[in-house]
């Protein structure tokens, strides 16, 4: 598969929120924070040998982590780094996930091989499966004993305790897909397109779209 198309767009922004604020992450690893998050530094000044292709904020404000296409990853605020992908996934890496608790992440290429690192289980990944089209994000389970992957044609691929609650495909041929954002009471999950649409699935609740919006820059993920 040629993974050259998942790399065409990495100059557009990462936005992760979380309660009254988000964190916008950029491909050269600037990152700016609004409203009552806090800046916890970035990786703009650093010697970055690929792109920032996927980011993750802890869910109290108080780290994120920054991921490089290689696999280079960097931690910041009260997050411990705990390893590299870098010579682990064969493909670039398109998403990372944190724990509840922020002890561990999962760092996801996209061709569906997974990284597990610190206190986090492997529960399976689809390394070595002739996809129909590249994995776009990662999305762990509540009980952090599963996660799951979402292509960018809406396919959907559960592992572990995470559940299923159906896929997009059959919308493919209308949007590209691009991230992946599960309910925190495990009922379902929001998938976001390229356009700035948004999917409801499983038990959550559609709360509006951007597809209307007007933004000339494609959406990149949600959270």
């Amino acid at each position: 598969m040629d993974y050259q198309l998942i790399m065409s767009n990495i100059d557009n922004r990462l936005l992760k929120f979380r309660g009254r604020g988000y964190i916008l992450g950029f491909a050269d690893g600037k990152v700016f924070t609004f409203g009552e998050l806090e800046h916890l530094g970035d990786c703009s000044k650093a010697d970055l040998s690929s792109p920032i292709t996927a980011v993750a904020a802890r869910a109290d404000g108080r780290g994120y982590i920054l991921a490089c296409a290689d696999g280079k990853v960097f931690t910041f605020g009260e997050l411990e780094h705990l390893g590299d992908a870098q010579g682990v996934l064969e493909a670039p890496v398109v998403g990372v996930s944190l724990s509840p608790e922020g002890d561990g992440y999962w760092i996801c290429g996209a061709d569906g091989g997974i990284g597990a690192y610190g206190e986090v289980g492997f529960f399976g990944s689809l390394s070595g499966i002739n996809l129909a089209a590249p994995i776009i994000g990662i999305s762990p389970s509540v009980s952090r004993h599963g996660y799951l992957l979402v292509a960018r044609d809406g396919g959907v691929f559960t592992f572990g305790d995470a559940r299923f609650f159906g896929s997009l495909v059959h919308r493919s041929k209308c949007s590209s897909f691009t991230g992946v954002l599960g309910a925190k009471d495990g009922s379902g999950y929001w998938i976001s397109s390229d356009d700035g649409g948004v999917y409801a699935m499983g038990n959550t609740c559609f709360l509006g779209s951007a597809v209307r919006a007007g933004y000339r820059a494609k959406c990149i993920g949600i959270a």
